[in-house]
């Protein structure tokens, strides 16, 4: 006796839910794996921790890979988003050190967000001295400018980024640019230099301290030529 319409259709969501718990299973592990594999340390919070783990989960599902194959893989990691943002962008930005030290192996450092910032624009901005320097390590161009032709090294003072009570990194990261032949007098759309930005805003200390380091290491390059 052929089956009923009903019971077809009961037995359609049985296939239907079966799927979905084998999917939730399989997201669940890789949600554990992930988390192992990360290991973004503590200071982090559970939420992002969460949102981040399920949105790699969700694309190594979708992608029909291992977790081991997707992080030993050259996955184009730069088009997963988060919050509008690409993932390793928005790991610079939140500064989550673990996600950062393991898609800094795989993404393209110098791509560009709709404004023409690069990851070390938000580095910089956050004073984040290791970070900076592992970007500057792993190529990314300190001289490239934004959509208002501004480099990354300006982000230490644009807007309310200046954090006195940071002026330490923030001198430290001038050091990683000049030694990296940064032009501190470089002019942005409006014809201002770093330099100038530091003097409209009172912050004396940074401009002698950025006029002072290049002078220096522009004279050590002429005396060892």
């Amino acid at each position: 006796m052929s089956q009923s319409r009903s019971e077809l259709m009961g037995l359609s969501m049985m296939k239907l839910n079966k799927v979905k718990r084998e999917r939730e299973l399989a997201k669940q592990n890789n949600y554990e794996k992930i988390q192992a594999r990360l290991n973004l340390g503590n200071h982090i919070s559970e939420s992002v921790l969460d949102s981040v783990i399920t949105i790699l989960s969700n694309i190594i599902y979708s992608g029909n890979v291992t977790v081991d194959e997707f992080f030993n893989s050259s996955f184009p990691m730069d088009k997963i988003e988060k919050d509008g943002f690409d993932l390793f962008t928005w790991a610079c930005k939140k500064q989550v050190e673990g996600l950062f030290n393991t898609l800094i192996k795989v993404v393209d450092v110098n791509q560009t967000d709709s404004f023409g910032k690069t990851a070390l624009f938000w580095t910089c901005a956050n004073y984040n001295v290791p970070m900076t320097a592992a970007l500057v390590k792993a190529g990314a161009d300190i001289h490239h400018e934004d959509n208002e032709k501004n480099q990354a090294l300006c982000e230490l003072i644009l807007g309310n980024n200046y954090k006195y009570s940071l002026i330490g990194c923030a001198k430290d990261i001038i050091i990683i640019f000049i030694e990296q032949d940064t032009d501190i007098y470089t002019k942005d759309i409006h014809g201002q230099t770093i330099v100038d930005k530091a003097k409209e805003k009172e912050i004396y200390e940074l401009s002698e301290f950025l006029e002072t380091q290049f002078g220096n290491h522009r004279n050590e390059k002429s005396f060892q030529l």
